[in-house]
């Protein structure tokens, strides 16, 4: 792609998410789906298939719209369906992030009914392989980790790079880094995590060792803090 449909493409997305009308409605979302152009699916991070169904469902999803996720299922939408990055609908309720513990609460009620419909929790998506679990350990709340593994997510799942859910926890968020962890090693009963390594062989221990690093780094680059 050349300079110039480069930044035609980045003025179109811009003006886009610019200009997202507000959605409340189950109909709402379809009409909005119905206007969308291939293109603009893609840069809307919507499904990328003709489905009006699937891009109101993952619109509903990323905008927490419990009710009308529950109605969209209903009418067929496909829980399993990718954005234009490969990433499912429950990814991105990790992705997208929590304002109040309300929301928190509306995200699983959302998940449950995504693994009701068949939504699979063990789906492997875009360039990491990371399922669902792996996100919401990494980088998501609390309590939605837990309600993934209690709705069946594999625990022991890895991504490209062989990292388990304990090995990401150690680069997530620092605030819930002991609770994650604690949890973990709590429903892991063989031990299993701790005996895991990557694919650079690497274990747990080896991750847990990162954030001292990085300060070490920070020290001897920048000196005295």
């Amino acid at each position: 792609m050349d300079k110039i449909s480069t930044k035609k493409t980045k003025k179109r997305r811009t003006l886009l998410i610019s200009t997202l009308p507000k959605l409340e409605s189950v109909n709402d979302y379809l009409s909005f789906a119905k206007t969308l152009s291939w293109e603009d699916r893609r840069f809307l991070h919507l499904p990328e298939n003709n489905s009006y169904l699937d891009a109101a469902l993952m619109l509903c999803v990323r905008d927490v719209k419990v009710k009308n996720v529950e109605k969209l299922l209903e009418m067929g939408a496909n829980p399993n369906c990718v954005d234009s990055d490969g990433i499912p609908c429950l990814s991105w309720l990790v992705i997208v992030k929590d304002t109040t513990q309300k929301s928190t609460l509306q995200k699983i009620k959302v998940a449950e009914l995504l693994v009701e419909y068949g939504g699979d929790l063990n789906q492997k998506c875009d360039f990491i392989n990371a399922t669902p679990f792996l996100y919401a350990a990494a980088d998501g709340p609390f309590e939605l980790m837990v309600a993934y593994a209690r709705l069946g997510a594999y625990i022991y799942a890895t991504d490209s790079h062989g990292r388990n859910a304990l090995m990401l926890v150690q680069l997530g968020v620092s605030s819930l880094k002991k609770k994650k962890e604690e949890y973990l090693i709590r429903i892991d009963t063989n031990g299993r995590f701790l005996k895991m390594k990557d694919k650079y062989g690497r274990n747990v221990e080896w991750y847990r060792q990162i954030p001292r690093i990085m300060d070490e780094r920070t020290y001897k680059k920048y000196g005295e803090k």
